[in-house]
């Protein structure tokens, strides 16, 4: 009997739970509460903010150019920037700085070889070693009319050369032209030699416009054929003050008229020693 009461009596439960709390979450709570309420706001990434202004790209590990700051022509390194700095290479100095000038020796060697480099020729190699000699000999040499030039530039500051010889060489109006450029700043030069040359009535003219304000032991012009009209700039040149010692116009054509041309251009300046107007045309005019 006593057990069978035992087991009618009930045991004592305790309520763990109530669903009667289940809408205590959404209740607010008092307004007296609201202070100790703490409110936490999302803090956005670095990477997000540059991302929304359009500096950054996802997946690229690299931020625009623009954002990257710029000082002294050199990119400074940043946190997000994968490349290395780039160094000036020296346009700053290209713009702003001006070109040293090169400084040549008296010689004209080196003026020569570079003038030859920069105009894509050959250089003469009896020409560079003349420079340093009294006399250059290029006879028969076949020098190109083109190189005239440099050589010309290269003999403008010579000291040493005092002799030109350039027989039987095909000179055109502007290797003549360089040559007489030369002429007017060289006055160490002394003879000029330029027989066979080929040297025409237009190429004569820029050889001697220059003459009028040097002189000249020797100037050989024979075998040349420039004529009568050619002959007029050579006069003319001798009318206003151009001193040659020895001159030779052999074998070029040469009329009477010249002959009548150049004794009024030596009344006033009669400094020739030795004159060659051998092979010529002239004849003896006689008077009715």
């Amino acid at each position: 009997m006593s057990s069978s009461s035992e087991e009618s009596e009930e045991m004592p439960v305790e309520r763990l739970y109530s669903r009667e709390n289940d809408d205590l979450s959404s209740t607010e709570p008092p307004m007296e509460e609201w202070s100790s309420l703490i409110s936490i706001i999302p803090i956005k990434r670095y990477k997000t903010l540059l991302y929304e202004q359009g500096l950054f790209e996802p997946g690229s590990e690299e931020i625009c150019t623009k954002y990257v700051p710029l000082s002294a022509s050199s990119v400074m390194r940043h946190p997000y920037y994968a490349y290395p700095g780039i160094k000036d290479p020296g346009i700053k100095e290209a713009l702003l700085d001006p070109e040293p000038r090169k400084i040549y020796s008296m010689d004209g060697q080196e003026l020569y070889l570079d003038l030859c480099e920069e105009m894509k020729i050959m250089p003469v190699r009896s020409f560079v070693r003349g420079l340093l000699e009294e006399t250059i000999d290029l006879r028969y040499y076949g020098v190109n009319p083109v190189g005239v030039r440099a050589m010309s530039m290269a003999l403008n500051c010579n000291q040493y050369v005092r002799r030109l010889d350039l027989t039987s060489n095909f000179l055109t109006e502007d290797a003549c032209y360089h040559l007489g450029q030369m002429l007017r700043e060289n006055v160490v030069l002394q003879e000029l030699v330029l027989c066979e040359c080929r040297v025409q009535v237009e190429s004569l003219r820029k050889l001697v416009v220059n003459l009028y304000s040097r002189s000249l032991e020797l100037l050989d012009l024979s075998r040349n054929d420039f004529g009568d009209e050619g002959f007029k700039h050579l006069a003319y040149q001798l009318s206003r003050g151009a001193i040659m010692r020895k001159l030779n116009l052999s074998y070029n054509g040469l009329t009477s008229a010249s002959a009548s041309l150049f004794a009024s251009a030596i009344e006033g300046n009669n400094c020739i020693t030795h004159l060659d107007l051998s092979w010529n045309k002239m004849s003896i005019l006689k008077g009715k």
